[in-house]
């Protein structure tokens, strides 16, 4: 099959990168992708298609510009132009199935509209609700409203015009029902490149932590973006201060995109060691010479239906997992039924120092919970195995559109 993937976050860092890079690793052993990318490598966008990274995959540069998504309308632009991109494309290439990805609603209604145009099976793959943060806190409040009551009104529209939805957690699907979402929807859950994330050898791992300069203190870690609303950093901060007093020499280290630095009003700088945002083999590394995984979400229906990518790779790595989240959401559910660490409510830093003390003075407990982890990822969270399931959802989809 030819397979013209449009996804905006194709060669960044994020959940979002680390998901499609495995599944179309997968694919292009046996079909040509596409990728539609709004910041790609090969930058020729007007060129033939080059490959990239290997002979099957084709790397090109979308020509919407990412700056105008949170501005109120200004969206409408970036439809447009990808519009036009997408139909010099399809007019000029053979494609069997065209994959958008959402959040990223510009992408959703442009592929909707081309798909149906020049009549290609379409995919939508729905890693997050985005609605209601889609327009930036600075525009009053009557604005953002509106348009985010447009963009939902043209996003459902856009989903009902694919052939299928594939989805990330059963709570997102559920979600898109009640949103309106006719069409037949598939859970395909984002899981851990278990050939990367692996729990160390015990030798290892002293090794990692004396290279960071941490001989063999106890770490906890934290990876992911630090300067979005709904990852708090300041409830992990203040939960670590409190470990701190409890355990003088546990550290804190962070992995990940941050325009601010870390908070400087941590007064702690001898516990923490920020080492910006890594590449996925140093992360996993990192991982390995680490103890304790921490999250922090605030409460938003976005939040509440997200099993972020950190999560599994925190479990295939071998790590008990300390979460603040929504109380009965996705994360607390799993963390609770598979007993993989603990979870507290969103905000609630002191009791997620008491969970991080707990686990670092009971090695027991850790073991248990980081045993319970692998488990998890190998039976159900192994990207590989997630990949070949993706494939089926679309050998299944083509066959039942034509």
């Amino acid at each position: 099959m030819n397979i013209l993937l449009i996804c905006r976050d194709f060669q960044h860092h994020g959940g979002s990168a680390a998901r499609w890079s495995n599944i179309v690793n997968y694919l292009c052993k046996r079909h040509r992708i596409f990728v539609v990318a709004s910041s790609a490598r090969s930058r020729e966008s007007q060129a033939p298609p080059k490959a990239f990274p290997n002979k099957h995959v084709y790397v090109l540069l979308s020509p919407l510009k990412p700056r105008l998504t949170s501005i109120p309308f200004a969206s409408l632009i970036n439809i447009a132009l990808l519009l036009s991109y997408l139909f010099r494309f399809l007019s000029n290439n053979e494609v069997d199935v065209v994959i958008v990805t959402i959040p990223e609603i510009e992408e959703g209604i442009a592929g909707a509209i081309a798909a149906a145009i020049f009549k290609k099976t379409l995919i939508f793959d729905v890693r997050d609700v985005i609605v209601e943060d889609y327009v930036k806190s600075v525009f009053p409040r009557p604005i953002r409203e509106v348009v985010g009551l447009a963009l939902n009104k043209f996003l459902m529209w856009s989903l009902n015009l694919s052939g299928s939805v594939i989805t990330v957690t059963s709570t997102l699907k559920r979600f898109m029902r009640l949103d309106g979402v006719k069409v037949p929807i598939h859970v395909v859950p984002n899981g851990a490149d278990k050939t990367l994330f692996h729990p160390p050898h015990i030798s290892e791992k002293r090794k990692i932590k004396e290279d960071i300069g941490f001989d063999d203190d106890p770490i906890v870690l934290y990876s992911g973006a630090m300067d979005v609303k709904y990852y708090p950093m300041e409830v992990i901060y203040r939960a670590f201060s409190v470990v701190v007093g409890s355990i003088p020499e546990a550290r804190l280290v962070l992995c990940g995109s941050s325009r601010n630095g870390i908070n400087e009003n941590l007064k702690l700088e001898k516990n923490v060691r920020y080492l910006g945002v890594l590449s996925p083999e140093d992360l996993a590394k990192v991982m390995r010479a680490s103890d304790i995984g921490v999250i922090s979400m605030d409460e938003r229906k976005s939040t509440f239906c997200a099993l972020t990518t950190k999560f599994f790779e925190y479990l295939a790595s071998g790590l008990p997992v300390v979460a603040a989240c929504p109380r009965g959401g996705e994360l607390d559910t799993v963390i609770i039924s598979n007993h993989v660490g603990y979870s507290v409510r969103s905000g609630d830093y002191l009791s997620m120092a008491d969970k991080i003390v707990h686990l670092l003075t009971y090695p027991k407990e850790m073991q248990i919970c980081s045993r319970n982890g692998t488990n998890l990822i190998s039976e159900h969270f192994d990207r590989n195995k997630l990949s070949e399931q993706y494939e089926r959802f679309i050998f299944s989809i083509v066959k039942r559109e034509r």
